[in-house]
């Protein structure tokens, strides 16, 4: 599993490189926990040497930096291996720009604005990390309101760690337990009457081909065709337990909405895998 870097934790910057050492020490630790916890990446829309500590010392400084005490050098190590880029795949683009996600707290003084790494979080299904940097980052849940089209605002809730505490939180444990240990569910629907809707256009006849076969997978419920084009057979994942495939070897490579039994992004992600071999 992947986690998402909370970019507004770092704001404002801190007063100097001292503190700033002791907020990413602290940071680097709740890393090298995460990792324990079968975490490999934080993804990030910046690489560490855009990360802004103070107004002039970096995170790519601080991971660096000789003249601060070596004595817990293995975290700096260790974090440096662990921010990666990028943190929005292109399976989850359109979505991400079609949405516009903001980040609040009256409370703590933290006005209304967009926010990049709880948005990644929230699409990917996972959690965000956040630096030690005021009152507002220490909870293990942060709301977001997400603005859609033609619909009113929705509010959801991400999980986020700021400590290598967070992992003896209960609700952190059973998401990471979630994550890690899938129990796929098979539907009762029979092949033959699974739902199937497709429009009437060029490609039907490859599209009744492709669901012939997909849909005597125990994980698909339902198929409707949808918007052409992509690259790979399987175009999209989502946590709502949809998946979109392609058939690559078509002219307008026609396009398959199949419905999962998929409860969250990674069980989705799962019957993703098996349906490759449907292709």
């Amino acid at each position: 599993m992947d986690i998402r870097l909370n970019e507004l934790s770092i704001y404002p910057p801190f007063i100097d490189k001292y503190l700033a050492h002791e907020k990413m020490l602290e940071f680097a630790k709740t890393a090298k926990a995460a990792r324990n916890n079968n975490i490999k990446n934080i993804k990030s829309d910046y690489f560490s040497n855009n990360i802004k500590l103070t107004n002039d010392y970096t995170m790519y400084d601080w991971l660096f930096e000789k003249n601060i005490s070596t004595e817990n050098r293995i975290y700096r190590d260790f974090l440096q291996s662990m921010i990666t880029k990028p943190f929005i795949y292109e399976d989850m683009e359109d979505e991400y720009l079609s949405n516009n996600y903001y980040f609040e707290d009256v409370e703590n003084g933290i006005p209304k604005q967009k926010c990049i790494g709880l948005a990644a979080a929230y699409l990917y299904d996972t959690l965000c990390i956040s630096i030690q940097n005021g009152s507002a980052w220490l909870k293990n849940k942060l709301s977001i309101e997400i603005e859609k089209r033609d619909i009113a605002p929705i509010n959801e809730e991400i999980l986020n760690i700021f400590s290598s505490n967070c992992f003896q939180n209960e609700t952190i444990i059973d998401f990471i337990a979630r994550t890690t240990n899938i129990n796929l569910v098979e539907t009762l629907i029979e092949p033959e009457e699974k739902y199937l809707h497709l429009s009437d256009h060029h490609g039907k006849n490859e599209l009744e081909h492709l669901w012939n076969k997909i849909k005597k997978c125990n994980y698909i419920i339902s198929g409707r065709s949808t918007n052409w084009g992509g690259n790979k057979f399987i175009r999209r994942i989502r946590k709502d337990g949809i998946i979109e495939v392609v058939l690559t070897n078509t002219e307008r490579r026609y396009a398959l909405q199949v419905e999962t039994t998929g409860r969250n992004m990674y069980e989705t992600d799962n019957i993703a895998k098996i349906l490759d071999n449907y292709k």
